[in-house]
């Protein structure tokens, strides 16, 4: 497969065949938050943590980035597919203060044990009124283990940019409950310890159900009971 061919796939058309049950629904809800972005984002652009930077040609349509820069760890699980432009230790963005108009982090924030320090280190290279997207999960197996360190709530969140000295954020559902249930649903199915017969019948039986719940899906309010698939927004510095 090439690296076009898993980026349409995996990333930008999401689908059950390729994506399977448990991630179809993350990769959709990201797709939809990144339709949100291509709106609004502009000027000189870094994505930390890019990976094979799955979102770059979509953003750049709007003709209004005027640089694009990926940055990963060398020897990334991604970088057979796809190099990154910069290459950092996770902690020291190679750029200098003030350089920089948005920041993109994917399903990042969750891998660092000191978030204050994250969030720190992207207001650095911000310019001021810069803004930072993000993404972070909420219903999740272990990933990237032992580098999987939180599941935010939004107040969580919201604290750290408080803290850190963000002058205004805006924190978003990626799904809702039914989202939620088809990932832990499609978790639960393509779990190993299942018997390789329920593995085989499981999808066929619950897959209108599994579909109904993707389709029928309602963004939450963050109440009680609230049961978020994710999380997603826009900080400024």
């Amino acid at each position: 497969m090439t690296q076009s061919d898993y980026k349409e796939k995996y990333f930008l058309n999401p689908s059950i065949k390729y994506n399977g049950y448990a991630s179809y629904p993350i990769r959709l809800s990201i797709r939809k938050a990144i339709e949100e972005l291509k709106n609004k984002i502009e000027g000189e652009v870094i994505d930390i943590g890019c990976g094979v930077m799955p979102y770059k040609e979509l953003l750049i349509q709007n003709n209004k980035i005027s640089k694009y820069t990926g940055i990963d760890w060398e020897g990334g699980s991604y970088e057979h597919i796809s190099k990154p432009d910069l290459y950092w230790d996770g902690r020291k963005i190679p750029l200098s203060d003030n350089s920089v108009d948005w920041v993109i982090a994917t399903e990042i924030l969750e891998h660092y044990f000191d978030t204050k320090l994250i969030l720190d280190e992207i207001k650095r290279v911000l310019k001021p009124g810069g803004k930072l997207f993000f993404t972070v999960p909420f219903v999740m197996t272990l990933h990237e283990v032992p580098y999987d360190e939180f599941r935010f709530t939004p107040f969580s969140l919201q604290k750290y940019f408080e803290l850190v000295g963000y002058s205004k954020y805006e924190i978003k559902p990626l799904g809702g409950i039914n989202f939620s249930l088809a990932i832990m649903y499609g978790n639960w199915v393509q779990n190993k310890s299942l018997c390789k017969v329920l593995r085989k019948i499981l999808p066929i039986l619950l897959h209108p159900f599994y579909v109904l719940l993707i389709k029928k899906d309602l963004k939450t309010e963050f109440i009680n009971s609230a049961y978020p698939s994710g999380l997603f927004g826009f900080v400024e510095k």
